[in-house]
């Protein structure tokens, strides 16, 4: 007996497009060359790319960290800078805010060395929140880096005006301090 059949019809055609982002339980957020790449090598195995000129790092970098207290592990990403209006596509702009979404905790990386590392601060959670303010509820940490290019009274003063209760000074190219990251 022949079988039978029904004649098929024609497909659909779709354009898709897909949204990856990263996750990672920790990402580093800050103004380009607070020197979050040198951090990244110093705290993982892996060696990303490091230069003296802003947006060095030009896609998310994804490292491995191990807590030396319990030998635990979590993956910290290294998010390209931000900038002021990043929110509205500038610098390399909303491209790498959404990776932030995917962490757990930030770790705020301040260059004490610069003309106003409080002013870098809060435009930094300015364009979180207006990427997307849920990202603000995320716990976070403030990292005043670059300590070994400042005096003890410019640091004092920032950490006044921090608001935030998780500062922590280093300095990411000489490690001073670095052992206060891998053992929290």
């Amino acid at each position: 007996a022949p079988a039978k059949c029904t004649l098929g019809t024609y497909g659909e055609e779709k354009g898709i497009k897909l949204d990856l982002k990263l996750i990672a339980d920790i990402g580093l957020v800050s103004f380009p060359n607070a020197k979050k790449s040198t951090l990244m090598n110093k705290l993982t195995i892996n060696k990303v790319k490091i230069a003296a000129y802003p947006f060095t790092t030009l896609y998310p970098n994804i490292g491995l960290i191990e807590f030396k207290d319990d030998y635990s592990r979590a993956f910290l990403a290294d998010i390209p800078g931000i900038i002021k209006d990043a929110h509205l596509n500038k610098g390399l702009g909303i491209s790498f805010l959404k990776h932030i979404e995917r962490t757990n905790i930030l770790l705020y990386v301040l260059d004490v060395s610069a003309l106003d590392p409080i002013e870098d601060l809060k435009i930094l959670k300015s364009e979180l929140k207006n990427y997307n303010e849920d990202i603000l509820e995320k716990p976070s940490i403030v990292l005043l880096n670059k300590i070994d290019l400042a005096d003890a009274e410019i640091i004092k003063n920032i950490k006044d005006r921090v608001d935030s209760n998780n500062i922590i000074e280093i300095s990411a190219k000489e490690e001073l301090n670095l052992d206060s990251l891998t053992t929290q």
